[in-house]
């Protein structure tokens, strides 16, 4: 879900949304203004060409807010070492653990006023220093790939940088794959027809 809502909001074209008859919470005549989602300036001018909305995330299960959605993103994150990702090594709680670098790379990075990119923590999605729960996920997706890179170094001594790199990211992208479809079976109940419905099952 977080990837699928990694759009930007439209400034000029709110929904007016109203109030039913039966509202009892608010006033009624009361309405609520909400954002569209900003489109594609190259769609929505006719009905053979619908309005389109732009995602600053790829369109599939594939870890880009650990990877990031683009190339150059993906290469500023690599160490090229090992497979391995950046990371930094610090001592929280009396132990040593790996956590994500600051953002010396440059990569995309959402900032408060006054904040500095370099302060902050650099992931795939510019987002990843939102909250402690992203950060912590992110954290933990990172020492993933690493570790996976590590096993796969001595099982494969002939795989060079690029080949434990990409084998990884695949592995982990398709545990993440797992991970996601886990939660979204979990967290749907028998009432409600999708995920668990595919037209196929009794």
């Amino acid at each position: 879900m977080h990837d699928v809502t990694y759009s930007k909001d439209s400034t000029e074209d709110p929904i007016e949304v109203p109030m039913p008859v039966d509202e009892t919470e608010y006033p009624l005549n009361t309405s609520f203004k909400v954002r569209r989602t900003a489109s594609d300036p190259a769609t929505g001018n006719s009905t053979g060409n619908p309005r389109q909305i732009l995602n600053y995330a790829t369109t599939w299960i594939d870890l880009s807010a650990l990877y990031g959605s683009t190339r150059e993103v993906a290469l500023k994150l690599r160490s090229f070492k090992g497979g391995k990702l950046l990371t930094q090594m610090s001592t929280h709680m009396d132990h040593l653990g790996e956590y994500l670098p600051f953002n010396t790379m440059d990569v995309p990075t959402n900032m408060k006023p006054g904040d500095k990119a370099e302060d902050l923590f650099a992931g795939g999605d510019a987002r990843t220093n939102e909250d402690w729960i992203l950060l912590a996920v992110h954290t933990l997706l990172l020492r993933e790939h690493n570790r996976l890179c590590g096993i796969l170094a001595k099982k494969h001594p002939e795989y060079d940088d690029e080949q434990l790199y990409q084998t990884v990211r695949l592995i982990l992208s398709a545990k993440y794959a797992l991970i996601a479809n886990s939660y979204q079976m979990a967290y749907w109940t028998k009432e409600m027809s999708w995920p668990r419905d595919d037209g196929k099952l009794s």
